[in-house]
C-alpha cells in the first residue's frame, strides 16, 4: 500500500465566507483541507548508498508512468518528484535527466 503524502499533515476546516456559495451548492457546512506540506529534503549523506537509475525525460512521460515502470506502482510518483526536488512535471523539459531512487523501501524509510 502506498504511503500517503497527507499522513503527517494538519487537517484544516475551511468555513471561510469566500466559499459560502460553493458550500451552499454542495450542501456542506465547510470544506476539509490539508495544511501545506513542509518539505525537508534528504541529505546527500543519507542518499549516498542508494542506487539511482537515470531516466531521460521523454515526450509523454509522467511521474506516474515512471513510478509504475520502476516501482510497479504509479502511486509512488511523489517519491520521484521529491527525490528530484521537482514539484511538478512542468518543471522538467524533454531530454532532462531525472533520478529514480532504489530500493523503494529504503527511500521511503528516509522520507517518513
Amino acid at each position: 500500500m502506498a504511503t500517503s503524502r497527507y499522513s503527517n499533515r494538519k487537517i484544516i476546516i475551511n468555513n471561510n465566507s469566500l466559499y459560502q456559495q460553493k458550500m451552499l451548492d454542495k450542501a456542506v457546512m465547510n470544506f476539509t483541507q490539508y495544511d501545506t506540506a513542509k518539505l525537508y529534503y534528504i541529505s546527500s549523506e543519507d542518499i549516498r548508498d542508494l542506487e539511482r537509475i537515470t531516466h531521460i525525460w521523454k515526450q509523454g512521460d509522467s511521474f506516474e508512468k515512471i513510478s509504475n515502470k520502476y516501482y510497479d506502482d504509479p502511486n509512488y510518483w511523489w517519491v520521484i518528484a521529491y527525490f528530484n526536488q521537482t514539484p511538478t512535471e512542468q518543471h522538467i523539459v524533454v531530454g532532462q535527466s531525472i533520478y529514480v531512487p532504489l530500493p523503494l523501501y529504503e527511500i521511503l524509510s528516509l522520507i517518513e
